[in-house]
């Protein structure tokens, strides 16, 4: 028995789109992390993201941020602030850049009266400082001081509960606080024999050691209780 049909095929092959994706330092072509590509057929659905810092490559890793995305396809549904986007393959090839940026921190340097947060000195505040950076605070002299404190308290210890006073910057916020404590002059009273340092009478014209700031007055007299014998002569000063 003949076959009374005769079939044509004619035969297609679906269209290819792809997508590449790249992920680099903003206004640059260096790589954070390695492109992404995909093929699919023309009219499938597509999306892609940012990638978070702590993905991203090598020394990136944790220390650049999402800034951007852009793309080719005019289409694309694009949400700058998640980092996606999405669309259908609708042309041979779509590009989509994410860019990023280095993240930021700032460090400040505290100066502090021991056991307080009264300060000695303004902060001292560096904002936007790149993450993996190395950072470096002062410990500052006594005279560099502000105010009444200048010349008058001195450097005591670091807080060790807060960041050190150098390293490398891996959070948002480093805080470094000096602590400073009062560096007064002693100021001595002695009555002595004339040309030595012995005590003409220390229970009547007693020795007196005080505290005092630096700028600050004072008033000191002569003893009135000397023993008999005895007159006043002449006073003389120094520094220790």
């Amino acid at each position: 028995e003949m076959n009374n049909e005769y079939h044509i095929y004619y035969e297609y092959d679906l269209d290819q789109a792809s997508y590449i994706v790249h992920h680099y330092i903003c206004g640059t072509e260096t790589q954070v992390s390695p492109d992404i590509s995909r093929t699919e057929n023309f009219g499938g659905a597509y999306s892609t993201s940012k990638i978070d810092s702590s993905g991203l490559s090598g020394i990136y890793q944790n220390n650049y941020e999402y800034s951007r995305v852009t793309t080719t396809d005019t289409d694309a549904t694009v949400n700058q602030t998640a980092g996606t986007t999405s669309g259908i393959f609708n042309k041979a090839r779509i590009e989509v850049t994410y860019c990023y940026v280095p993240k930021k921190a700032t460090v400040t340097a505290h100066y502090y009266i021991e056991g307080s947060t009264t300060p000695v000195h303004s902060d001292i505040v560096h904002r936007d400082q790149n993450y993996g950076d190395d950072y470096v605070t002062e410990q500052l002299p006594g005279s560099a001081l502000e105010g009444t404190y200048q010349d008058n308290y001195k450097f005591s210890r670091m807080d060790e509960t807060h960041d050190p006073a150098i390293g490398k910057i891996t959070k948002d916020d480093i805080d470094v606080i000096y602590y400073y404590v009062r560096d007064p002059i002693i100021l001595s009273v002695r009555h002595v024999i004339k040309g030595t340092n012995i005590e003409v009478d220390p229970t009547g014209c007693p020795a007196t050691d005080e505290e005092k700031d630096r700028g600050n007055t004072y008033s000191k007299t002569k003893c009135t209780n000397l023993p008999s014998g005895y007159e006043y002569s002449s006073v003389r000063s120094t520094d220790a």
